[in-house]
């Protein structure tokens, strides 16, 4: 998964496009290189997005319904969701991500994204 990374990484998205004309926009989740799939249900979809001129590093975070079911039943669950999805990003990320993101934002359909500031 590392080498898709890299792929998913190697080219810089333009992400105005995406929210102003989508219909012609490079949507990353809409290509295969982007979607990382687990065995345990978190789906991660990562790109290099160009935003109001600054580069970022962007990670969306999914989960399954039974994912977020097994873990919403833990007294801890909150806790232990965001240590496993980390440990998954990171897993694929490497150095990419070897620090705290430099802003999160949960969507009202439950995605988390997931910035780090690369310029």
């Amino acid at each position: 998964m590392r080498a898709r990374w890299d792929d998913a990484v190697s080219f810089c998205v333009d992400a105005e496009k995406i929210y102003d004309d989508p219909q012609t926009a490079y949507v990353p989740s809409q290509h295969r290189r982007h979607v990382f799939d687990f065995d345990d249900g978190v789906r991660l979809i990562v790109s290099r997005d160009q935003f109001h001129g600054e580069e970022k590093l962007h990670v969306s975070v999914s989960v399954t319904t039974e994912f977020n079911a097994k873990w919403s039943r833990s007294a801890k669950g909150a806790a232990e969701c965001l240590m496993r999805i980390t440990e998954a990003v990171q897993s694929i990320g490497g150095k990419d991500v070897d620090r705290r993101p430099d802003h999160e934002a949960m969507r009202a359909n439950g995605i988390i994204d997931f910035f780090w500031d690369l310029s």
